[in-house]
């Protein structure tokens, strides 16, 4: 049996809808559009301009397709956004390589090896200079070790400062340099 355009039309109203979508035939203008999603109307018409919302008719939208259109919205935007902060991550980490590798050719970064054993000579040779200070200074033995007392303290301290702030640089933190900081 074939059914002309009409009786098919016919056919298909008579036909019940399907119970599970009340919603269906519901029609939204766009002060309501937005207010479903909670955003502005100006939201709901960025949503339409960037295809993710379709109008069914002049002004009006399904409830549904707002919902998912936001949701959808959404979701890019958090995509987006991820994708963003990760380009900005890898042009920062991009932006710090360059910047070791000019500071490297300007010779403005050396080793933390490097700079260590230069100060370990240094500090050595200081260490061994101020041995012979004592004796140098008086013959009275007492006087004398109260004065070698005094000095390998004093060498100590710099030692112990020099390792606080070779540690310090290795591990990334600030480097006090206060007088004040090393008499405590």
């Amino acid at each position: 049996m074939v059914l002309s355009t009409r009786e098919k039309s016919k056919e298909a109203k008579s036909k019940p809808e399907k119970a599970g979508s009340p919603l269906q035939h519901l029609r939204l203008g766009l002060s309501d559009a937005a207010a479903l999603i909670g955003k502005s109307e100006t939201h709901v018409l960025t949503l339409v301009k960037e295809g993710f919302l379709h109008r069914v008719g002049r002004g009006k939208y399904k409830p549904q397709d707002v919902a998912q259109a936001a949701l959808k919205f959404r979701e890019s935007d958090d995509r987006r956004s991820s994708q963003t902060e990760e380009r900005k991550r890898l042009e920062a980490a991009r932006a710090r390589g360059e910047e070791l590798r000019i500071a490297r050719e300007e010779n403005r970064l050396v080793e933390m090896e490097e700079v260590e054993a230069v100060f370990a000579d240094i500090l050595g040779t200081f260490r061994s200079e101020l041995s012979g200070l004592p004796a140098a200074s008086t013959r009275d033995l007492q006087v004398r070790s109260e004065i070698e007392k005094h000095l390998n303290g004093a060498v100590d301290r710099c030692r112990e400062r020099f390792e606080k702030a070779s540690d310090a640089l290795r591990s990334g933190r600030e480097v006090s340099l206060d007088a004040e900081e090393a008499d405590a």
